[in-house]
């Protein structure tokens, strides 16, 4: 299933994409993710046979890190890879970029999101490593622009090497 995925640009019209973050969220993060889709400068959507399957929200902070503000699969295709596949497409794409690493906040609950990400090497990581690598004002800045709220633990994936392809996933980047 996961090469049958093609990734495309959600193009100007998003609100076609809405009813896939109403499968994976509710309440605040609902309302978050559809304003995000919305005001985002990139928005790219998985899919399958021609069908919507899911969504990724990456976001550029500054010159040199890459988030991943949201990561949304429709109902019908989860467990088949499309969840992989989007966050594989937005690292090639922060890599090929120049950024070198690459955050996302996730839920403490979310066990399928934390399962996806720390297979592509993602680890727990905080305000206090990031103040000690970029000093306290720009550390602030950039804990402000990712938004982690209580309940979610940030995650984080430094990009070094081209050498992925050896280790039989294609990808152009990997995990230090």
């Amino acid at each position: 299933m996961a090469s049958d995925v093609n990734i495309v640009d959600a193009g100007v019209d998003r609100r076609r994409y809405e009813w896939i973050l109403e499968e994976g969220f509710s309440g605040l993060y609902l309302w978050h993710a559809r304003r995000t889709l919305h005001s985002a400068e990139l928005v790219m959507v998985a899919l399958v046979e021609g069908e919507p399957a899911g969504l990724v929200i990456p976001k550029r902070i500054g010159s040199d890190i890459g988030y991943v503000y949201y990561i949304a699969v429709a109902k019908r295709f989860r467990g088949m890879g499309v969840g992989g596949v989007l966050l594989d497409h937005t690292l090639r794409f922060f890599f090929e970029e120049g950024r070198r690493e690459v955050y996302a906040s996730i839920e403490d609950d979310n066990t399928e999101s934390i399962r996806l990400f720390t297979s592509r090497g993602f680890r727990p990581t905080g305000f206090e490593e990031l103040r000690r690598k970029y000093g306290g004002i720009r550390a602030t800045k950039i804990y402000a622009e990712m938004l982690v709220v209580r309940g979610e633990t940030l995650y984080v994936l430094e990009l070094t090497r081209r050498d992925e392809v050896e280790r039989g996933r294609g990808d152009s980047y990997s995990a230090t």
